[in-house]
């Protein structure tokens, strides 16, 4: 059932209270610093939390949870919300550049490892180009990153801060004390909300902030006169499960020559061609606005291009087109507007009577916010075909709505880079990675390039 209105806003006061468990971010103004460095992330699953953290050395990494980002793909594809403390702040940045592996590195990176249950993990860990991130102006942001090398005592009744986005709103803090430290897992009973997954957990050392968790979420609820309990992973424990892990392997120069000989030189059969693509694919979303040159410097003709730009474009998927649509409008419009009465109104308007009826039907509250999940299972089906003026209608600029319509991340470049591949396959017999490598390396694409080489590494190391 969904939570009305107004027990949101009561969730949300609380899991910004000033009684004890918690105050206004302008408390925070003595660690501006770490404040600086959390953002609020925005994709298809919803909000949550991450923030910029030092990996070591020259590292710089972006740390959140797994069931905020599950992959390098989600991860790619995601908006982050720097400097976001009141509405109508914030600066948003698209095209963020991760990258899953590098060599040199004090924190291996394991991007998508989980361990199910409280007292597992929950984390998500990829390398940041720092360069990329700027303001719209293309003036680099003022973040400092965290230090994750610290190792923090911490004990039952110790006052901690979750500085987190609650419900994809400002950012905010809870403060209260700890209620038990148990393994890889610290709880708390700091208010939360959905949207502060992936928050960091801080303790004051010597005037000092000093991450010592990442949140996950709720463990207890509020029961009468009692505090809920929320917990998180401790970073020491996720730092050392990286080191440890296999798939944190960082090859040495011997393994890497070899995975060289055995694996970026075998030809790909067309059996394999499926595997291959998707395997393929979410290394290059960074380029997707320049496929037309990869399939140039794989040697595919002019001609072939041209006619599978012609013919992929022509049948561009309407229901991604439909999500990046929502997805902007979440993340972009008011929160006085974000709720499900602007959607039924912008329904009534371009009479899509189905869609109003669906809604009825599941009995949407019109004063909540719909969740990203809702509104796949509910708008997306029934918009499909009128997603454009759908998006007017939710006074969407026309100028966003045309980039989603020409976007080179939607439907019609997978399709028209998996036409690509196809042909190039099935002309060249003795196609493998490493030409792909060579096209990409020719584009001066090296943090795509490294990402191919850390990601069939760890295989390599983990099948030896």
């Amino acid at each position: 059932m969904m939570a009305s209105n107004a027990d949101n806003e009561i969730a949300h006061k609380k899991a910004l209270a000033t009684d004890g468990r918690g105050g206004s971010i302008h408390a925070l103004q003595s660690h501006s610093e770490i404040c600086k460095a959390v953002c609020m992330i925005t994709n298809a699953g919803g909000h949550g939390t991450g923030f910029i953290a030092w990996g070591g050395k020259d590292l710089v990494v972006l740390v959140t949870v797994h069931h905020v980002i599950n992959n390098m793909e989600t991860a790619l594809a995601s908006t982050f919300t720097f400097q976001y403390q009141k509405e109508g702040q914030g600066v948003a940045v698209n095209g963020v550049e991760l990258f899953a592996g590098c060599s040199g590195m004090d924190v291996a990176l394991c991007p998508a490892i989980m361990e199910n249950g409280s007292d597992g993990l929950d984390y998500f860990i990829a390398k940041v180009n720092t360069n990329s991130l700027k303001d719209s102006t293309g003036q680099p942001l003022d973040i400092i990153p965290i230090n994750l090398t610290d190792t923090i005592d911490i004990a039952e009744g110790d006052m901690v801060i979750v500085i987190q986005h609650p419900n994809g709103g400002p950012k905010g803090q809870s403060i209260s004390t700890v209620v038990e430290v148990k393994g890889s897992v610290l709880f708390y009973k700091c208010e939360t909300l959905g949207g502060s997954s992936g928050s960091p957990v801080v303790k004051e050392v010597d005037n000092v902030l000093k991450v010592v968790a990442v949140h996950r979420g709720q463990y207890k609820k509020a029961e009468k006169g009692y505090n809920g309990v929320y917990y998180g992973s401790f970073l020491s424990s996720i730092v050392h499960h990286t080191k440890t892990q296999e798939l944190g392997h960082m090859p040495t120069l011997q393994e890497l020559k070899l995975l060289e000989e055995l694996k970026l030189k075998k030809p790909i059969t067309m059996q394999e061609k499926d595997h291959f693509f998707q395997e393929l694919l979410p290394f290059l979303q960074s380029i997707n606005s320049r496929w037309e040159k990869f399939a140039d410097n794989l040697g595919i003709e002019m001609a072939k291009i041209q006619s599978v730009r012609a013919d992929c474009f022509a049948r561009a998927n309407n229901e991604d087109n439909s999500r990046e649509m929502l997805t902007w409008w979440r993340s972009s419009t008011s929160k006085a507007k974000r709720k499900w009465c602007t959607i039924k109104e912008a329904a009534k308007s371009l009479k899509l009577n189905d869609l109003v009826k669906s809604l009825e039907d599941a009995g949407v509250n019109d004063d909540n916010e719909p969740s990203m999940r809702d509104l796949q299972m509910l708008v997306i089906p029934k918009i499909t075909n009128s997603w454009y003026e759908f998006g007017g209608k939710l006074e969407i600029r026309t100028t966003k709505l045309d980039t989603i319509k020409c976007d080179d991340s939607g439907g019609g470049v997978k399709e028209s880079m998996k036409s690509i591949i196809n042909h190039w396959l099935k002309t060249n017999p003795d196609a493998c990675w490493e030409d792909v490598i060579t096209a990409l390396t020719a584009m001066e694409e090296t943090g795509v390039v490294d990402n191919i080489k850390a990601r069939y590494s760890r295989h390599l190391s983990a099948n030896k």
